[in-house]
């Protein structure tokens, strides 16, 4: 795997677990007590992607076969 490509999976990775903080309503010392990661490591993460000009979707950098098969557009409308 080359230095790019694990750069950007390790950001991802961060990434999606600093949306996940957000969205759960914990504080990010019970996030990281319940998935056994360091908060200090989560803070760090957290702040410097906040201090990130670059906005980063995770999603875009998942493996094709974690992909969603149909994007929300397409799905059946409700009734």
């Amino acid at each position: 795997m080359s230095t790019d490509v694990r750069n950007r999976v390790v950001q991802a990775f961060r990434a999606m677990h600093v949306q996940a903080i957000n969205w759960s309503g914990m504080g990010v010392r019970e996030y990281a007590a319940a998935l056994s990661l360091s908060p200090y490591a989560l803070r760090k993460w957290r702040d410097r992607l906040d201090e990130s000009e670059v906005a980063t979707d995770w999603r875009a950098d998942l493996h094709p076969s974690a992909r969603p098969l149909v994007e929300a557009n397409q799905l059946p409308k409700a009734a």
